[in-house]
């Protein structure tokens, strides 16, 4: 008996070792499979957990830091701010990708196998700021300039302002020009002069508008009016008025775009104070001190909102306005939306220097506030000029010694102080 079982044992375990034939076959193995990481076929769940640094340049490098990515470098695709970057290199946690030109102040995204995620907190454009000095043998007033796309100068001059001298970029005086007002008074005054981008003129034309006024029997007159200037034509002298000297006159077509009339408190107001003129397409924007002004075909389109802003500027077609804070200084921006309601854009109300969104933003002292086409807003808190991009964060960009700001058709912003002639040329990137 002790030897049958013996065996048994004994062929247990050859079969044990062979495979048993009399059993059915085994159920198969299943082997882990590799993720595969073609763009069709990668199907793990991406994240964006993190990007650094919190403040990027543009040119700069950026890691986002998640999980999903794919090892195949073209498999992703990076978006800052909507605008794409390229993918540098990276792994299936980390993407290294190039900062776009002035990519603005956004989100973070990645986009990898058909699937788009954000990263919860928004990239900080890290703007940066040169500065520039130049020297004009005159002094400036107010409000006054306007910079063509070339960076020439233009500035209304003369007793009460009647004529407009150019400048080039480096403060070198090119001429004036002189031209009949409107009407062919001579006792107009010109309050600016805004250059327009005029694709079809060689360098030496110049096309701008210029917002003037001039008193007449029923009061003060103001008017816009489109001026196109020739300086290659010949330069002729003529005496301006008895005991005041000579000056340069340029021949110039002059065409009215329209007369400024609107009521303000049943009173009649004149183009002082409107700091900033815009036309285009049959539609004219003035803003400035107090005022911002809307016509469309001529006529006047009532901008709904606040009557008696501090500061009102446009950034692109948007309106913006400045009111006093709870400090009693102008630390408030506001927004006037489509329904006419003034939000509030930026600044908590307190006299404070801080960056950040929206409200969580704060300014000391708001003297003077410009906006671009791109829909930047630039402003001199005290003498420090900041910026609000688009979608509403401030940033401090430099320290200036001025009061007064013009943003040039050249895209650049230039400061400048009330009764001086050193102006700070600013290249913001």
């Amino acid at each position: 008996m002790l030897r049958y079982f013996s065996y048994l044992l004994l062929m247990s375990l050859v079969f044990g070792l062979m495979g048993c034939p009399f059993a059915g076959d085994p159920l198969p193995l299943i082997p882990v499979a590799p993720v595969k990481t073609g763009k069709t076929s990668y199907k793990s769940r991406i994240a964006v957990h993190s990007f650094s640094p919190d403040t990027v340049r543009g040119n700069g490098e950026l890691t986002i830091h998640g999980a999903g990515f794919s090892p195949v470098q073209s498999d992703n695709q990076a978006y800052l701010n909507g605008k794409a970057a390229q993918v540098l290199r990276g792994s299936d946690t980390t993407l290294v990708v190039r900062v776009p030109e002035q990519a603005g102040t956004g989100t973070v995204e990645v986009q990898t196998g058909g699937q788009r995620v954000a990263a919860e907190k928004m990239m900080i454009y890290g703007w940066t700021t040169t500065i520039e000095k130049v020297r004009l043998p005159e002094s400036l007033y107010g409000w006054k300039l306007g910079v063509d796309k070339l960076g020439n100068f233009y500035i209304p001059n003369g007793f009460f302002y009647t004529y407009i001298s150019k400048y080039s970029p480096s403060g070198r005086k090119l001429g004036e020009i002189g031209f009949e007002p409107y009407g062919s008074r001579t006792d107009h005054t010109i309050d600016l002069v805004r250059p327009v981008v005029d694709e079809n003129n060689p360098d030496e034309k110049v096309k701008f508008h210029i917002l003037a006024d001039y008193y007449s029997s029923t009061g003060m007159v103001s008017y816009v009016g489109e001026l196109k200037v020739d300086f290659k034509a010949d330069k002729v002298e003529r005496e301006e008025w008895p005991g005041m000297p000579k000056r340069l006159l340029v021949p110039a077509d002059f065409k009215l775009v329209g007369e400024l009339k609107w009521l303000k408190s049943g009173n009649l107001y004149s183009a002082y104070g409107v700091q900033d003129i815009r036309y285009l397409d049959n539609e004219l924007l003035l803003s400035g001190s107090g005022i911002f002004i809307k016509y469309v075909n001529n006529q006047l389109v009532d901008p709904p909102g606040p009557t008696d802003p501090f500061l009102a500027a446009y950034a692109g077609k948007d309106a913006y306005i400045v009111f006093q804070g709870q400090s009693a200084l102008l630390t408030s921006v506001y927004r006037v939306n489509a329904n006419g309601n003034a939000v509030l854009w930026a600044g908590n109300g307190m006299s404070q220097q801080i960056d950040g969104y929206r409200e969580k933003a704060g300014f000391r002292k708001i003297v003077c506030m410009r906006g671009d086409e791109t829909g930047r807003i630039f402003i001199l808190d005290n003498t420090t000029l900041r910026m609000i991009t688009p979608d509403g964060f401030v940033q401090t960009l430099t320290e200036v010694p001025c009061n007064q700001l013009c943003v040039g058709v050249d895209g650049r912003v230039y400061a400048y102080q009330d009764n001086d002639n050193t102006i700070y040329r600013l290249t913001i990137q």
